[in-house]
């Protein structure tokens, strides 16, 4: 690879945008995992959440799902592996979960968990493809078990496991909300 006065800017740019990347695929990241703990305080801490707004109807249980969330849910206590592995089993030993979470999500789930740690822990690289009238500079992750090309297909195939997974929990959500705000109304 030749870097010179003309390459130079051209090799800059790509950082800067490659470090834009990994930071919105970080910070996406976050909001799955937003999701992923509203659900599961849902499980279990039904109905306490007025459907539609953060508004809680009973304080003495507020203050308990408050503790679950601050001591297991954003403690130290479950990583997001644990936060899988515990949707999990409250699917195959809840059927009112069961009914709401496939193992597609699930899938979708455990990608989304490698592509953080992958974005988080390795570093992106630039490669140098072509001739040296003709080289072009392709970013790749490289990780210990594989190197990852980072191009158009590949950021499409992230792009549709968030979506994917973001209104699959969404959905689960809604679900379960509207299933408790039903029955407070029986």
């Amino acid at each position: 690879m030749v870097l010179d006065t003309t390459s130079g800017p051209d090799y800059d740019s790509k950082i800067r945008v490659f470090r834009e990347i990994r930071g919105n695929i970080l910070a996406s990241f976050l909001s799955v995992e937003f999701a992923l703990d509203r659900l599961i305080s849902e499980v279990f801490y039904p109905g306490l959440e007025t459907p539609g707004t953060r508004v809680f109807q009973d304080e003495q249980a507020q203050e308990l799902r408050d503790l679950f969330d601050d001591l297991f849910l954003k403690g130290n206590r479950l990583n997001f592996a644990s936060k899988i592995q515990l949707l999990k089993s409250l699917r195959t030993r809840s059927v009112r979960v069961g009914g709401l979470i496939d193992s597609d999500l699930i899938r979708g789930l455990d990608q989304l968990r490698d592509f953080r740690n992958r974005f988080a822990h390795y570093p992106i690289s630039f490669f140098p493809e072509g001739g040296e009238n003709g080289q072009v500079l392709v970013p790749k992750l490289v990780c210990r078990d594989k190197d990852l090309t980072l191009d158009k297909a590949f950021f499409e195939k992230v792009d549709g496991e968030f979506r994917y997974v973001q209104e699959g929990l969404q959905e689960a959500l809604t679900a379960l909300l509207g299933e408790t705000s039903g029955s407070n109304h029986s």
